[in-house]
């Protein structure tokens, strides 16, 4: 079939297999039971039995159920009762050669916490409750931890160094938890990977890997025309005759035109700027010389294009505030109780209005959060062929590239995209994502941590990266040479549709 990824949400449906097979818990039916071997049912499994364990008899105290569980099934994947009487032994709870029954439990213990042995030996004796400690401890989650400053995925890599296998087979493909249709496509790309190495000699330095826009960038469910009549039926009782006015307005507005952010946020902002608070007559709603979209958190510091920061306002306005952040106070004091007023309301979301009235400026994490989400990706299916390729190139880098990022690229180039007239756009895309990719990884490496702490005061700007005036160069890597680069991209452009 043609267009079968097209028509058919292959991610979606693998979760829908998934879940079929899922159980649900026996007191909270509507609830999905926790995965076997995950760590808090384990931890649950192996208390359930413990809890029941008699010694001659007698139910064990509370702190040597605790003491047996981290003296044994903290340290051994399987316990048996031989273990248990010898720790009893070495504990002084018993004496030498006593007879000890031990009771309360089917024969031998069934549960085990194999999967906190596993994990607790990648991470070292400490990692794992580092780990924990750390996302107790700090607002970073798992892939923060993992990608910018505490050495764990060291760990994690070091681990699965070990398994470096130069061959690519079937089998490395087979055995991973992805969907057959997934695991065809990365056949198919461990295939092509294997020909460009016969073909070079060597392994490539970095293989780039494309990363898709998230669903919610793409897919919305819920009609806009909607939940704005419902917001606003819901202030009618406060408002009357102001509120059936623009009732009325938004019945003669169809759902189509409310697809686009501009009208969709004039409603939302009650017909007001949002810096303001002035009026803004619909008839001028589309005069960009008049108001302007702007991003709360600046695009230069954070890719977020979402509408939870984005506002509708002023131009002249906007033009004075320019990319700082936090909000100038001038505007945050005069503002304020609306911001209030259309969170209460539910016009705007909690994230948007706290973005709107934070004082405080970014911290050195933040930033360096902010340029993560360039380089870093929690797909699964996508993960599974970077840790493919890590296996059997591992002396090469992998770099991840956000497809929305590529796509700023040809907008600011002018690089349109034509899929109809034949698959040579396909090989344009690799082209850019490598050009995209480069320029990220050589400006902030991957650990974008690092790059804040090191560079100390020093600005960047993530939606000008290759329109600035400056060249992205590091430890005499040249990725983007803007005179160069710039040739490159005209010639591309010049390339005829059918031939290359």
């Amino acid at each position: 079939m043609w267009n079968f990824e097209d028509v058919i949400d292959i991610e979606a449906s693998a979760e829908r297999f998934i879940r079929r097979m899922t159980n649900k818990c026996t007191y909270l039916p509507k609830e999905d039971v926790l995965p076997k071997h995950s760590l808090l049912y384990s931890k649950f499994e192996v208390l359930n039995e413990l809890n029941n364990l008699r010694i001659n008899g007698e139910l064990i105290s509370v702190e040597l159920k605790q003491n047996i569980y981290t003296d044994l099934f903290q340290r051994h994947k399987k316990v048996t009762q031989k273990k248990v009487k010898d720790y009893l032994v070495r504990a002084g709870i018993v004496a030498p050669k006593t007879q000890v029954d031990i009771t309360g439990i089917d024969g031998e213990f069934k549960s085990s916490l194999g999967s906190y042995i596993d994990l607790k030996g990648i991470l070292t004796d400490s990692g794992l409750d580092e780990t924990l400690r750390a996302m107790w401890e700090t607002n970073e989650n798992l892939m923060q931890l993992l990608s910018d400053r505490y050495g764990f995925m060291a760990a994690v890599e070091k681990r699965n160094g070990r398994q470096e296998q130069k061959d690519i087979t079937y089998q490395m493909v087979e055995e991973l938890y992805v969907s057959p249709a997934v695991k065809r496509q990365i056949w198919q790309t461990m295939q092509i990977v294997k020909e460009l190495c016969d073909v070079l000699k060597q392994p490539p330095k970095r293989v780039f890997v494309e990363v898709a826009r998230e669903k919610g960038e793409s897919k919305r469910t819920e009609s806009r025309k909607k939940k704005l009549q419902d917001l606003y039926k819901a202030c009618k009782q406060e408002e009357k005759q102001w509120i059936a006015e623009w009732l009325e307005r938004l019945e003669n507005t169809d759902d189509h035109k409310l697809r686009s952010d501009r009208l969709y946020l004039y409603y939302t902002q009650q017909g007001r700027c949002m810096y303001t608070g002035e009026p803004i007559e619909l008839a001028d709603l589309w005069n960009n010389q008049m108001y302007d979209i702007d991003h709360i958190y600046p695009q230069s510091r954070v890719m977020d294009d979402s509408l939870n920061n984005r506002v509708l306002v002023k131009r002249t306005v906007n033009a004075e505030k320019s990319d700082v952040y936090p909000l100038p106070d001038s505007i945050y004091q005069k503002m304020k109780s609306t911001w209030k007023m259309l969170l209460d309301r539910g016009f705007i979301e909690k994230e948007k209005y706290n973005r709107l009235v934070r004082r405080e400026g970014f911290s050195n994490e933040e930033l360096s959060g902010f340029i993560s989400r360039q380089l870093v990706e929690t797909r699964q299916s996508t993960k599974a062929v970077a840790s493919l390729l890590k296996q059997v190139l591992p002396d090469t880098e992998i770099v991840y590239v956000k497809a929305n990022t590529v796509s700023q690229f040809r907008q600011d180039f002018g690089l349109i995209k034509v899929r109809e007239m034949n698959d040579l756009h396909h090989a344009k895309d690799a082209y850019l994502n490598i050009v995209v990719g480069n320029g990220y990884y050589t400006k902030f490496t991957k650990n974008a941590a690092w790059y804040i702490n090191q560079n100390p005061g020093r600005t960047y700007n993530l939606k000008k990266m290759f329109t600035s005036e400056y060249d992205i160069v590091s430890n005499g890597e040249i990725a983007w040479w803007l005179a160069w680069s710039c040739s490159s991209l005209k010639q591309m452009k010049k390339c005829s549709w059918s031939t290359c």
